[in-house]
């Protein structure tokens, strides 16, 4: 929590406010709470990042937009069943309610994650990557680049390299075969594995992210 939320801001000018690292251009987000936001706020200020948790969410100039995207919860009795501050209605928590909300194409879960994934690099913390939802999004996502880029006139082989724009932050297992067989799995949808030996390792990899020098986006 604290890696990422250092990764986002950047101080700026002599009075050390914090504004947002223009090289972080989203942050999906796939729980439930406000834990993240509020720990940005209390660390390093407000006005940093704008939670869109709902289609009918607007941005904000200069801010950083954090997608919920299964849904929007303070846990804070005062504010149940306020829509303005809560988004229980578009929640995805059963595997039923999986099934019905990917199965709509124009939602805001897929097709902002098509967006993010074919304008920026992404940076995937957290997750296993096994969940079949995520992984045919990276798929179809590829896939276009692929066809895109063939047609353009590269090489099949130029193209898929070209594909492999996404990294995957994933601690190594006991079993080294599982390991190779999960690093082809993800090379398969345009990830490339970073492997850990530690969740601890995890502030060091970030911040070299957040180096003079260091390009690219990362959402």
């Amino acid at each position: 929590l604290a890696a990422v939320a250092r990764l986002c801001v950047s101080p700026a000018g002599e009075d050390g406010r914090f504004v947002r690292n223009p090289l972080v251009h989203a942050v999906v987000n796939f729980n439930f709470d406000v834990v993240f936001r509020e720990y940005v706020r209390a660390r390093y200020g407000r006005g940093l990042m704008r939670t869109v948790e709902r289609p009918s969410a607007g941005t904000i100039p200069g801010r950083i937009p954090v997608y919920h995207m299964h849904g929007h919860l303070h846990f804070d009795a005062k504010r149940f069943h306020d829509l303005d501050e809560e988004a229980p209605d578009v929640r995805v928590f059963t595997e039923q309610e999986y099934f019905d909300f990917f199965n709509r194409p124009t939602s805001i879960y897929n097709y902002t994650f098509l967006h993010l994934l074919r304008e920026f690099h992404c940076l995937f913390i957290g997750l296993s990557l096994k969940d079949d939802n995520i992984r045919r999004l990276l798929h179809y996502s590829r896939a276009e680049r692929i066809e895109s880029d063939i047609r353009a006139g590269r090489r099949p082989r130029e193209a898929e390299e070209r594909s492999f724009r996404h990294f995957a932050l994933h601690p190594r297992g006991r079993d080294p075969r599982t390991d190779e067989m999960t690093e082809k799995s993800l090379r398969r949808l345009g990830v490339q594995v970073v492997w850990l030996g530690g969740f601890d390792e995890i502030p060091d990899i970030l911040d070299s992210l957040r180096a003079p020098g260091a390009g690219g986006g990362v959402p």
